[in-house]
């Protein structure tokens, strides 16, 4: 089976980037699961265009991902409240060649 990359998008709203910045930290330190081999977070040339990218070991990893944690949770309700609506997106890549 093939490893998965999924990202999320968003712009933050420029009055909330310290806040960010404190959330992102706290996500990065508690996102681990079962077949993630990656995630890490990173901002586009763009000021305040952020990326977050998972890299899963396989498709069955990618599909059985929980990110239920209830402080991931929180902190993803907290980070919604601090983007540019109409900015999130998701993308799914998948290797062309195994």
């Amino acid at each position: 089976m093939s490893k998965v990359i999924f990202s999320v998008s968003y712009v933050v709203k420029e009055e909330y980037r310290d806040d960010y910045f404190i959330i992102a930290k706290e996500l990065k330190n508690l996102i681990k699961a079962d077949g993630l081999l990656y995630y890490d977070i990173y901002e586009e040339k763009m000021r305040n265009h952020f990326r977050e990218f998972y890299e899963f070991a396989n498709e069955e990893a990618f599909e059985n991902y929980d990110d239920s944690n209830e402080l991931v949770a929180i902190l993803n309700e907290k980070l919604s409240q601090l983007i540019e609506e109409k900015t999130l997106a998701y993308k799914t890549y998948k290797p062309i060649f195994e």
